[in-house]
Order: structure tokens, then C-alpha cells, then sequence
């Protein structure tokens, strides 16, 4: 009886020390394969870079055409973000033959996202245009046509200062969240004809 349990006391060490050399080596394996990816000099991201573009305007016989501006972003709320900003911080010499209707005072405060909306929360300087009527749907439409290249949601509520307002100026609503989709499959049309 005694060779018999030094038997299966052999066999259950043995039986452990075999599973716990596979579980060594595939540990290896994966540890070795974290290093090599991990190891490598540019950064890893899960996000890659894709056309987009931020939109400014031009007058055409005293009609408002938008321009994009092509540029590799991220198709994510950092994307977005980024993109906005290079809208925000363009300048303008008078001799530019394209401009922004956005007021240059305009500060992006904050981006998130719930469900399908992109909340972008501006500063209060989004609601005094100098261009008038025609500015502040035209700064609106820059919006969204930029985010429009990026955002992975399909409507975007504008905010100011945190706050959802029902006009952005007389005729200019915001007060809902405004579906992105015309203006998304407006940006595959450019990415298409080009």
C-alpha cells in the first residue's frame, strides 16, 4: 500500500510539475509577445487616423461655399477635439480667400459623448457674430460639417457655457440635438469625387 501511494504521490507531482512548466511556457509566450508589442518606439494606438477635415468658407458672387480643410484625425471624440481646435485657432490675413464666420474669441470648454449625441459645449462668444444672420448659420454649419468628418455619433447638441440655449441668434436653432447625417454623407461625397 505504501508503494502504491508513493506512486500516486509521484504521478500527482509529476502530473503538477508538467501542467505548471505548460502554464510556464505559454505564460512565456504571451509575456514575450507583450514586450515585442509594448517595445516598439511608436506609440500603439487602437484609433487610426483617418481624412477628415475641418470646414472654413468663401464668398462666390456674395454666396457662402464651404472649404475643407483636409487633415488625418482620429474618427473619435479626441479627433474632434482636435479638429475643433484647428478651426478655432485659424488665422486670417485680409488677402486669405477663405475665412471663418466662427468669432475668433470663440473657446471650445468642453466635448463628451452620451449614447448617439456629441455634446460640444462652447463659450458664450459663439452668440455675438459680427457677420450677422447669415454668420451665425454659416459658423454653425462650420461646426458640424468638421464635426461631421470625425464624430462617430450621429447627432451633435451645441452648448453654451454649459448650457443648452433654444437659438444660437433668431432662426438659428440648437435647442435639440441636430442629426449629422446630411452632412456626413456630404463629406463621403468629397472623399469619393476626389
Amino acid at each position: 500500500m505504501s508503494h502504491k501511494t508513493n506512486m500516486s504521490r509521484w504521478y500527482t507531482f509529476f502530473l503538477s510539475l508538467t501542467l505548471a512548466l505548460i502554464v510556464l511556457v505559454a505564460m512565456g509566450g504571451v509575456i514575450s509577445l507583450k514586450t515585442l508589442v509594448l517595445g516598439k518606439k511608436e506609440p500603439v494606438s487602437r484609433v487610426q487616423e483617418q481624412q477628415s477635415a475641418y470646414y472654413l468658407v468663401t464668398l462666390v458672387e456674395e454666396k457662402i461655399l464651404y472649404i475643407p480643410i483636409e487633415r488625418r484625425m482620429s474618427h473619435d471624440i479626441l479627433g474632434a477635439q482636435r479638429l475643433l481646435g484647428e478651426l478655432l485657432s485659424v488665422s486670417f490675413s485680409g488677402e486669405d480667400p477663405f475665412f471663418s464666420l466662427i468669432p475668433p474669441e470663440v473657446e471650445l470648454r468642453n466635448l463628451w459623448v452620451e449614447g448617439e449625441v456629441l455634446y460640444v459645449d462652447f463659450s458664450e462668444d459663439l452668440q455675438f457674430n459680427p457677420y450677422g444672420s447669415e454668420g451665425y448659420a454659416g459658423a454653425l454649419h462650420q461646426i458640424l460639417r468638421t464635426l461631421a468628418t470625425v464624430s462617430p455619433v450621429s447627432s451633435v447638441q451645441i452648448l453654451i457655457e454649459g448650457q443648452t440655449q433654444d437659438f444660437l441668434h433668431e432662426g438659428v436653432f440648437i435647442g435639440e440635438p441636430i442629426l449629422l447625417q446630411e452632412y456626413q454623407e456630404e463629406w463621403s461625397s468629397v472623399l469619393e469625387n476626389r
